[in-house]
């Protein structure tokens, strides 16, 4: 769905709650390769960086601030991290500040926890 909204190739995108770099493999396979991670497990942030495919991958809390400037991102992904103890809804205040004007935020949001 992302990759259908986005205008190019080149554009930017924020993978929030990277884990191990599912949603970066189907993304690079569509054509978008410009791909920032950030997520909390260290575990999975090695495997995610195995993968070469993210220009950067920063591991933090899904609570805190990301730590890049506002409208920087043409896309920004939350999948299956938006739950009660993972990252509460006041966390989409992030999606929203660091995607641009005209952007796109895609996200999942699980009916039961």
């Amino acid at each position: 769905m992302l990759r259908h909204y986005l205008e190019s190739e080149g554009a930017l995108v924020l993978d929030t709650g990277c884990g191990a770099g599912l949603m970066v493999m189907a993304l690079s396979g569509r054509g978008l390769k410009r791909v920032d991670g950030i997520g909390l497990s260290k575990a999975m942030f090695v495997t995610a960086a195995k993968k070469n495919v993210y220009q950067q991958l920063k591991q933090m809390d899904m609570k805190a601030t990301v730590p890049r400037d506002s409208d920087i991102y043409d896309g920004v992904t939350r999948v299956g991290t938006i739950t009660f103890f993972h990252a509460e809804p006041e966390a989409l205040y992030e999606l929203s500040r660091t995607t641009r004007k005209g952007g796109i935020v895609c996200l999942t949001v699980r009916k039961k926890y």
